[in-house]
């Protein structure tokens, strides 16, 4: 039943998220200008090359400074695929809540790198790193490595402590995992408004992503939320 719950929950995503004012899908020149909406901080280290965005340094982001983002961070409904397509060190990295704070909700790809195998549930934690808030899941092993997920990260409805994030590996809108980590609240204060991508990767070695969203109106999700857990009881 929980995968079924889930499963309507991830497919209500993808319909609101196919309405999103926030979003962007990579489908222009390739070279290493990412657009007018996006903020590379600390150098020019993302790439778009045959539709996807790539990273080609270590622990790099994008401020998005397109149209705001009005929701706190507990309404965001971010989504983003990702690729394993490398074979050293990458992740591609969801960024909400972000002001002098936020959340970083990655998917990694590490030694022995047959496919994403770790997720981290970070924040951070200094002008250029990231790790584990406290009360936080932190870094958490996958038990079967994937090549290939859209990454989904939200709230429920009335919870703003717990951050899901759910992984649909077949991109058929059913979640085939999902992770969550509690504590949200304890670095709340610090949250703004600001969202954008994460990035991972060398000149070689490139993790590569496609289909960044934010929904704008998440009342609905909200609602059938409730409705989903109403059912679960």
């Amino acid at each position: 039943m929980r995968g079924k719950v889930f499963g309507l929950v991830l497919c209500a995503l993808a319909a609101v998220a196919a309405s999103a004012q926030i979003s962007d899908d990579f489908n222009r020149a390739n070279g290493t200008n990412m657009g007018p909406n996006w903020n590379e901080v600390g150098g020019d280290y993302f790439e778009i090359l045959d539709g996807h965005g790539r990273c080609k340094s270590g622990n790099k982001w994008m401020d998005w400074v397109g149209t705001a983002n009005t929701l706190a961070y507990y309404d965001v409904v971010a989504s983003i695929d990702a690729y394993a397509t490398a074979t050293s060190l990458n992740y591609v990295a969801l960024r909400t809540g972000v002001g002098t704070d936020e959340l970083f909700i990655k998917i990694q790809e590490q030694s022995p790198y047959s496919g994403f195998n770790y997720v981290g549930f970070y924040h951070r934690t200094g002008p250029t790193s990231f790790g584990a808030w406290s009360g936080g899941a932190g870094f958490v092993a996958l038990s079967t490595p994937i090549t290939q997920a859209r990454m989904t990260t939200y709230f429920l409805a009335g919870n703003t402590d717990t951050i899901y994030l759910a992984l649909d590996t077949d991109f058929n809108g059913t979640p085939d995992l999902t992770l969550s980590s509690a504590g949200v609240n304890n670095i709340a204060a610090n949250l703004g408004y600001g969202v954008g991508i994460g990035g991972y990767g060398s000149a070689t070695q490139m993790g590569d992503f496609d289909n960044w969203s934010i929904v704008p109106e998440p009342a609905s999700l909200a609602l059938l939320a409730l409705a989903l857990i109403a059912r679960r009881r």
